[in-house]
């Protein structure tokens, strides 16, 4: 009858322990984000659970072209393309 008594105890011990965890207010998480050599993009704080907005796209720049490398066949970079 001790055992299954302290068992009980027991049990219920750990299921309030797991519901006052549970219950506590979790922190805030800081979303970065790698922009690879782009604009820089803004950090977001975020609470656990919930969505990351969308930022807005980072911009890069092309790098330039060497002086001297101008071919009239190549389209510069943005340049539209149509093909029949």
């Amino acid at each position: 009858m001790l055992k299954k008594r302290n068992l009980l105890f027991l049990s219920l011990l750990i299921l309030v322990v797991l519901l006052v965890t549970s219950c506590l207010p979790k922190p805030p998480v800081l979303v970065t984000f790698d922009s690879q050599g782009g604009s820089a993009v803004d950090a977001q704080t975020v609470d656990q659970g919930e969505l990351v907005t969308k930022p807005t796209a980072p911009t890069k720049q092309a790098p330039p072209l060497p002086a001297g490398t101008k071919n009239p066949g190549v389209p510069t970079p943005g340049t539209l393309i149509v093909i029949p």
